[in-house]
């Protein structure tokens, strides 16, 4: 194997992620909405609340209120798409 950072690696990955939701959930989940114009930028902001509020949300159970952390993890993974989902609809892919 090519001797190739993990870190590397980890943030190839991640963007290519990044393009692939934005592509399905432009292509697919919200394809009845007009795109505007900025919605890359809308979608990165969303996402990236996502991931500072998953973290806000283990990191709060697990270490503040002493819930054990599969627990958190559980909770976390419920709230957080439900987040997404809401700021993609009304935020990224709103209706024009």
């Amino acid at each position: 194997m090519p001797d190739i950072s993990r870190t590397y690696v980890y943030y190839l990955v991640m963007g290519f992620v990044v393009a692939e939701n934005y592509t399905a959930h432009r292509l697919w989940t919200f394809k009845d909405h007009a795109i505007p114009k900025n919605s890359m930028g809308r979608y990165l902001i969303i996402s990236t609340a996502a991931i500072i509020l998953n973290a806000a949300i283990f990191w709060f159970g697990h270490n503040i209120i002493k819930v054990y952390d599969l627990y958190m993890v559980f909770f976390a993974g419920l709230a957080v798409p439900i987040f997404t989902y809401t700021g993609h609809r009304w935020y990224t892919f709103k209706r024009i």
